[in-house]
């Protein structure tokens, strides 16, 4: 359970940078749209999970054996962490202007693709046999967390420390995806 939390720790980092740019451009915010905003992404984020472990049901019986479905378990949760390492270490800095055409329609955007890969986590997460519900909660609790921490931070102090914040919350994914697999394949081939 440990590597669950500690995955959607690295995965919320990703929204983390995101939403901390967008409060750094915006006005008139405060806690209660934070709470909403934080909602939304949570919400979100849910939802993703939701659909990964739906999926799972359908691949999971065309998957040969249990060792293989762990390997592309453990696979999917690496590439995951390597595709945010990346995307935050070439993430150009960005001015941060006043943006007037901030709304709601573009926050859904945003939390839709900044879950893209909580969609591919979860499932590997259901490949792996970790409960549904712990990672329903897990989810939406870190992302909500994490969405507002971003929000009065970037509001208060800027988005400076987006590109760290983002390589290191890859790291971790890809951190415990070798640690899954290690666990998980290496040692039940011995």
């Amino acid at each position: 359970m440990f590597q669950m939390v500690m995955v959607f720790i690295g995965l919320s980092l990703d929204n983390f940078v995101g939403m901390m740019h967008v409060a750094s451009r915006i006005k008139g915010m405060n806690e209660a749209k934070f709470a909403r905003d934080a909602g939304i992404f949570a919400f979100t984020s849910a939802a993703m999970l939701s659909l990964g472990y739906l999926v799972s049901l359908i691949i999971e019986p065309r998957v040969p054996d249990g060792s293989f479905q762990l390997f592309v378990a453990s696979q999917l949760i690496i590439i995951n962490g390597i595709l945010i390492i990346l995307r935050g270490w070439f993430k150009k800095n960005m001015e941060e202007k006043l943006d007037k055409q901030w709304n709601q329609k573009k926050l859904c955007q945003m939390a839709v693709i900044t879950n893209i890969d909580t969609f591919f986590v979860a499932l590997a997460f259901a490949l792996l046999g970790l409960p549904y519900f712990f990672g329903l909660i897990l989810s939406f609790g870190v992302s909500f967390l994490a969405v507002m921490l971003a929000l009065n931070i970037g509001y208060r102090y800027g988005s400076q420390f987006e590109k760290q914040i983002s390589c290191f919350g890859g790291i971790l994914i890809v951190l415990f995806g070798f640690w899954i697999m290690h666990v998980s394949v290496i040692i039940k081939l011995m």
